[in-house]
Parts: structure tokens; C-alpha cells; sequence
């Protein structure tokens, strides 16, 4: 019956049989003869295509393609195992060559299929076909972004939507890639999907995660004692994340991703590469300083205390052990004020709530750095209590630093209340609430002498002050209780 088909002169008669025999060779022959079967078919229709000018087609050539993409819906639909055709070289030759809207009919039709089984991928050769396939759906996203008729406000609303649908087919089939321990090939695969899939940041932000994933579970599998090709893989996972956060126009995006990368660095004993990384971070934060808006005020807040909890671990250069938060330090010492008169200080409070919650954490980590023993350490990693044991000129430097940061507490503090005016209640709630966390800090990690006594008086003299303030505002006033009977249980 196939041979009479192929010899049939009537193109339409040909694949309406193909469309017929296609669903019974699916259903009844096994993979091998289903291979064949899609093998001479695309063959003879890569022949046809090769010698068609779309231009100047026929109605009934056009009808052939249209039916074509009929028997390849029908297929796609039907078959369970996509190896039978993508496995065929002359496939993603037809799919390059289709009608732009056929073909992104047939790769929507193959990824939703592949999205919605339940197995993983673990066949390397169907994984970097189908991220081919995945390229022409993230392409489409450009496309129909720069066409003309997305000007319109219901065409935006409809290209947000396409957008949507294309990230989540694309995430969910990064997801189901599983090579089991084939770690090197995976990496292959998420390195090609940096390549191909370059516009859509929820996509490579999830590709970050995996290296990141393999990092982890390299570290797993040799349980923390690497030898060189396993720390030469965590080295180039390491690298990967690197090259590729920048690309993230969020510059707290960048410092998200740039952390968890630097904490797998130090994990697996790769110092160096840790240190470089925190560099980057220390550099973004410089350009960043200078246009906080009031909703990133909680974020980096949280973050720099992370920073800081993570870098009591990390072990330091022994000829500048406090370079890093003094590189920080620097920075909002050295800012710049850009603002105009009628935003400046909107801005001056939001760098000065963001200044001072990042001093009183850095006092805290220094005040941790210079106990004998820290509280918390990594796994074959030597830490500053080990690194600088016995060292007077650490522990000096080290003092040196608290008492300067202290110092610049209250000038920032004074700086802070002379732009504040009568109705600034959230202010006020903030410099009170700090002046009695700093005080319980410097009570428990300071030793009693005459001037950490007279720091934590002047600090809650202020305190006491800022709570008059807001007592001006009953909302406030649950507030203004619970910071009293803070007060008065600090035994000073």
C-alpha cells in the first residue's frame, strides 16, 4: 500500500493517505518501522519543499502544506514516543522551512505534549532537539513584541499573555530534563539553553538555579572531598552563574543570584572564586546606593544582614581582613547626593535607614569576628578564629573599626533627625526603635566602660525622644508602650 502511495502523482491523494496510514503505523508497528515510515516521508517532502517557491505556489501546493501540517498534528497528537520523529534529520529541516504560524503551531503542539507527561527527559539527543523546537516559541515572544500591530493596548495585553504561555512551556521543560548523574551533559544542555533562550529573565534565572542545583549535588555526591575533575566541574558551575547573573537588568536581582552563587562557591572550597564574586556584589551595591526607592528599603536592608551572617564564615585576606566591609563601609561614606530639592530628603531618609540598619549589623558581625571561637563554621573551611588566633593587630584593627562605626551612629542619627519634620511619624518609629536596638547591642557585646555607657545613655535619651514624637499620632500608640517597657528593662 506505501509503494503505490509514494508513486501517486496527485500531491493531496498522497498525504490524505499519509494521514490515514500515519495513525495506523502509530498504532499497530513498532518504533523501528514507525523511524522508516517518518524517514521517507520527510524525505519526500523536504524533496517537494526544496523546489517550491512559496511566492508564486499554487492553491493546491498550499493546500499540500496545509495538509501536511494536518498529518503532523495528527501524529504529534497520537504517537507516545517523540524519539520516532525527532530522531529523523530531516524534521527540524521541515520545521525550519514551514510558514511562520504552521510552525509555531507544531511547537506549541510538541512542547505541550512534552510539558504535560508525566515522565522526565532523559534522552540527550530528544533534549537538544526539543531546545531547538523551544527557540522558535522564544523567538516568537520578539516578534510579536516588535510588530506593528502591538501598539495597541489590547495587542500589549495579548503579547503579555503570549509571553506568559511561552515562559511557563519553556521553564516546565528545562524541569523535566533529568540526565541522572550525567552531570557534565547537562551542564552542556544548560549552557546551549543560555544561548538559545536570551530574552526571557524568569528562564535564565532558572538556569542559575540548576547549575546551581549541580554544584550542590556534585558536593553531595562526593561528600564535601573533591578531587580535581569534580572541583574543576564546581569551578566551571561556579563560573557559568558569573558570566551570567550581569545579564539581569535588576541590579537586586543580580545580588540575589550573586550571593547564593558565592555561598556554593565557599561550600565547595573554592575561596577565590567566593572572594571575586562578593567584589561584584560590593560593586553593585555602589551603583545602587545612589537611587534607592523607599519599597527596596526592606530588601536591602534583609540583604546586607545576610551578606553579613554569611561573611562571619568566610575567611579573610590576613594582610586586609577587614577589606570587604570596609569596601561597603566606603560606599556610604563616599555617596553622592544627586537628588533635587524636591526629593532630597525622601531620599537622604531612605539612604539613612539603609546606612544605619547596615551599621548596626556590621557592628554586630565585627563584635562576632573578635570572639574567640565564631558561632557557626562550613565544613573544611578555615575561618577568621582560626585564620587570626592570638593576632593583637586583628583584634585592634578590628576595635578601631566598632568604635569608628559607633561614631558615625550618632553623627548619622543627628543627620537623620535634622530633615525629619513633625509629621514624619514613620521616621520617628524607625530612629526609635533602632536607638533601642542599638542600645540592648552594645549593652550585650560590649564591655562596661564609661564610654560604651555614656553611648548607650545617649542612645536612649534619643530613643526617649523620638517615642514624645510619635506619641503626637494615636495610631502609634501600642508602639510607643512596647518601646517604653523595652526601655525600662535595659539595666544601664
Amino acid at each position: 500500500m506505501w509503494d503505490k502511495i509514494k508513486k501517486n502523482k496527485s500531491k493531496i491523494i498522497f498525504i490524505d493517505c499519509c494521514v490515514l496510514l500515519g495513525e495506523i503505523v502509530i498504532k499497530f508497528y513498532p518504533d523501528e518501522i514507525q523511524d522508516k515510515f517518518f524517514e521517507e516521508i520527510f524525505e519526500i517532502f523536504k524533496t517537494t519543499i526544496a523546489t517550491t517557491n512559496f511566492s508564486t505556489s499554487s492553491q493546491e501546493e498550499m493546500n499540500y502544506y496545509h495538509k501536511f501540517e494536518i498529518f503532523l498534528y495528527s501524529i504529534l497528537t497520537k504517537i507516545n514516543n517523540y524519539s520516532n520523529i525527532l530522531n529523523v534529520d530531516n524534521f527540524l529541516f521541515l520545521l525550519e522551512n514551514f510558514h511562520p504560524e504552521i510552525k509555531l503551531n507544531i511547537c506549541f503542539t510538541i512542547m505541550g505534549h512534552i510539558i504535560s507527561s508525566k515522565e522526565k527527559l532523559k534522552d540527550p539527543y530528544l533534549a537538544f532537539s526539543l531546545l531547538k523546537i523551544g527557540k522558535y516559541i522564544h523567538d516568537c515572544v520578539e516578534t510579536y513584541s516588535s510588530s506593528k500591530e502591538a501598539v495597541s493596548p489590547s495587542n500589549s495585553s495579548n503579547n503579555l499573555s503570549r509571553r506568559k504561555e511561552v515562559t511557563h512551556i519553556l521553564t516546565e521543560f528545562i524541569r523535566k530534563v533529568d540526565f541522572g548523574i550525567d552531570y557534565e551533559n547537562y551542564l552542556n544542555f544548560l549552557t546551549d539553553a543560555r544561548g538559545t533562550y536570551t530574552d526571557i529573565e524568569e528562564i535564565i534565572e532558572l538556569l542559575i538555579t540548576e547549575v546551581q542545583r549541580l554544584c550542590i549535588q556534585t558536593y553531595i555526591l562526593v561528600k564535601g572531598k573533591h578531587n580535581k575533575k569534580t572541583l574543576r566541574f564546581c569551578k566551571v558551575c561556579v563560573a557559568y552563574c558569573q558570566i551570567t547573573i550581569p545579564s539581569f537588568k535588576n541590579p537586586l536581582t543580580q545580588m540575589k543570584l550573586l550571593f547564593s552563587t558565592a555561598q556554593i562557591a565557599l561550600t565547595n572550597n573554592l575561596i577565590s572564586e567566593c572572594d571575586s564574586i562578593l567584589k561584584m556584589i560590593i560593586t553593585l551595591i555602589s551603583k545602587i546606593i545612589n537611587e534607592i526607592d523607599k519599597k527596596d528599603i526592606e530588601a536591602l536592608t534583609s540583604f546586607f544582614k545576610s551578606l553579613l551572617s554569611f561573611l562571619v564564615i568566610v575567611p579573610s585576606n590576613p594582610e586586609t581582613p577587614f577589606q570587604l566591609v570596609s569596601g561597603i563601609l566606603n560606599i556610604f561614606q563616599n555617596e553622592v547626593d544627586n537628588g533635587g530639592n524636591s526629593d532630597r530628603n525622601s531620599k537622604k531618609a531612605n539612604k539613612a535607614k539603609i546606612k544605619l540598619s547596615f551599621y548596626l549589623s556590621l557592628v554586630k558581625y565585627l563584635t562576632t569576628q573578635l570572639q574567640i571561637k565564631l558561632p557557626y563554621h562550613l565544613a573544611n573551611i578555615d575561618s577568621n578564629d582560626e585564620i587570626f588566633i592570638s593576632d593583637e593587630i586583628y583584634r585592634s584593627e578590628g576595635n578601631n573599626l566598632i568604635d569608628k562605626i559607633i561614631t558615625d551612629i550618632l553623627g548619622e542619627i543627628s543627620e537623620f533627625d535634622s530633615i525629619l519634620s513633625i509629621y514624619d511619624y514613620d521616621d520617628y518609629d524607625f530612629l526609635a526603635l533602632f536607638c533601642v536596638s542599638c542600645a540592648e547591642c552594645f549593652m550585650k557585646d560590649f564591655d562596661k566602660t564609661k564610654y560604651s555607657q555614656s553611648v548607650v545613655g545617649k542612645l536612649i535619651e534619643l530613643a526617649r525622644k523620638y517615642i514624645e514624637s510619635l506619641k503626637k499620632n494615636s495610631a502609634y500608640k501600642q508602639k510607643t508602650d512596647s518601646y517604653r517597657e523595652y526601655i525600662n528593662r535595659l539595666d544601664i
